[in-house]
């Protein structure tokens, strides 16, 4: 069980285990089985974890990953990627001896039985719809990349130019001219990122304050008409780095 417990173990962003994978306990890791776009797998994806049902069992491995977790962080290079944080905590785990190994299974067994004794008198959902909340129609519209940018001016100009491309095309069009583009050529579009991103701070602050009203009135002053969801932030065009 060693490996497959290795093989399942999830990290966040910063290198840290994460605690909703084995929270939900249903995820499967590298191992997980189902194939990348699989009914199975979409269906998974669609729910989350219910905010107040019991917190799965952790594994053995799974519970001595978390205390070693810093420790490994803290003996490797500054800035190492956590795929290495994960194979130092998987070499630790091999060096361990039965013995202490056992004392994980021990400590396992008794996060199984807390979770058994709690989903006993637990009568609520187990998980729920893991739906993005919906955009306020009336606030501000939201900052675009830099990509999204480029996007917005150059998409017309490949419309003309392939008129019967897909969509999806169009985007990985998109995004094959915006990698090759050096940072000079990129700079003016991360400056309109950069002062959209402004904007959008400043209008939210205003429509938290005063509601809808006071942003129409702020984007008034300022000569903006539209506070909904710009077209190609909704579309979602694919691109490399989109900063």
């Amino acid at each position: 069980m060693q490996y497959e417990e290795e093989e399942h173990v999830a990290y966040d962003g910063d290198g840290g285990i994460d605690q909703g994978h084995y929270d939900d306990g249903s995820e499967g890791g590298a191992a997980g089985g189902a194939a990348p776009g699989s009914s199975k797998r979409r269906k998974k994806r669609a729910y989350k974890k219910a905010p107040d049902a019991p917190r799965r069992g952790r594994s053995a491995y799974v519970l001595f990953s978390m205390e070693a977790r810093e420790e490994v962080k803290n003996s490797l290079p500054e800035g190492s990627k956590v795929t290495e944080v994960m194979k130092g905590i998987a070499a630790k785990w091999r060096e361990l001896s039965e013995t202490d190994k056992e004392e994980w299974t021990a400590k396992a067994a008794q996060d199984k039985d807390r979770y058994e004794q709690e989903l006993s008198v637990y009568d609520g959902p187990l998980k729920v719809p893991n739906k993005r909340a919906k955009k306020d129609p009336l606030a501000p519209k939201r900052a675009m990349s830099a990509f999204l940018h480029f996007s917005q001016s150059m998409r017309p100009r490949l419309r003309e130019t392939y008129p019967e491309a897909k969509n999806m095309d169009m985007s990985k069009m998109l995004g094959q001219e915006w990698n090759r583009m050096s940072d000079e050529e990129k700079l003016p579009y991360q400056t309109k990122a950069h002062d959209d991103t402004l904007r959008y701070r400043e209008a939210m602050t205003v429509w938290k304050d005063g509601g809808a009203d006071a942003l129409a009135s702020h984007m008034a002053a300022r000569g903006e008409t539209d506070g909904a969801v710009g077209k190609y932030e909704e579309e979602g065009d694919e691109g490399g780095d989109r900063t």
